[in-house]
């Protein structure tokens, strides 16, 4: 990814709170980190205004088009919607990434975007779903609590193996489906 990429999502109008990071993702944050030859990155954001009343169709759109960009990239991952929220982890290659999440950064239908963790990863958890999706209703909460300890879905207050532990529950229910 460009400089210039990284720049530009740094400098939109929304907040990265990278606050559960080792550190912020910046250019030079970018060189300090080895290149790994597997590295993720786990975010939770706010669906932007008209987004969380029409979350299924969004959700329809967001998959169609993040499963042919990431097939491209040889990106994977999953992205989990649920009470107003987004949970969404990427992996593969360093550059492919951060250029994803660059792209998140700039599209309109996140708000408030919260990196959880970026890291290297020993495997892909997601191995042959280049984006594996779903959208919870309160109806299915109960997935939610049984998984998450304080009973409730709040990402910006999960562990990194939290999110992981919960998008992977949500990937074992879809490949069973699928």
């Amino acid at each position: 990814m460009a400089n210039s990429e990284i720049s530009e999502a740094q400098e939109s109008s929304k907040t990265v709170d990278s606050t559960r990071t080792e550190a912020p993702i910046t250019q030079k944050g970018l060189h300090e980190v080895a290149p790994p030859s597997l590295y993720k990155l786990i975010y939770c954001s706010r669906p932007s205004q008209g987004v969380v009343a029409n979350a299924d169709e969004v959700l329809t759109a967001i998959l169609r088009v993040s499963r042919e960009r990431n097939q491209a990239a040889n990106v994977t991952g999953a992205l989990l919607s649920c009470g107003g929220w987004f949970l969404q982890a990427l992996e593969g290659s360093m550059t492919d990434v951060l250029g994803t999440f660059a792209r998140i950064l700039k599209d309109p239908r996140h708000d408030k975007v919260k990196l959880i963790e970026r890291s290297t990863a020993s495997k892909r958890l997601f191995l042959g779903w280049s984006m594996c999706g779903q959208h919870l209703e309160s109806i299915d909460e109960h997935i939610v609590q049984s998984i998450e300890s304080s009973g409730s879905f709040d990402p910006p207050t999960m562990t990194p193996a939290g999110a992981l532990k919960l998008l992977v529950t949500v990937m074992t229910i879809q490949n069973k489906v699928r």
